[in-house]
C-alpha cells in the first residue's frame, strides 16, 4: 500500500467500504480474498497512523504566569 497516496480518512472510508462488501456476501471468495488482504494493509496504515499521533500529542497547559508550556501526553 502506498501511505502517501492516502489519507487517514480516506484509509478509514475505504475500509468501511471493504467491511460492507465482504458483510453483504456477494463477492466471489477470490474477490474476498483480495478484500481482506487490502482491508489488513488499511488497518494496518491506520493503526500505525494513530499510534504515530498519539506519541506527538502535547498538552498546553497555561501556569500562572500565564505562560504557555508544552508537556507530552503520556498514553498510559
Amino acid at each position: 500500500m502506498n501511505e502517501k497516496n492516502v489519507d487517514f480518512e480516506s484509509a478509514i472510508k475505504e475500509l468501511e467500504k471493504i467491511v460492507n462488501n465482504l458483510e453483504n456476501g456477494e463477492l466471489t471468495l477470490e474477490e474476498s480474498f483480495k478484500e481482506f488482504q487490502r482491508g489488513v494493509e488499511l488497518y494496518k496504515y491506520c493503526n500505525d497512523f494513530i499510534n504515530n499521533v498519539e506519541g506527538k500529542v502535547k498538552l498546553l497547559l497555561e501556569n500562572e504566569t500565564g505562560e504557555v508550556k508544552e508537556i507530552e501526553f503520556l498514553n498510559e
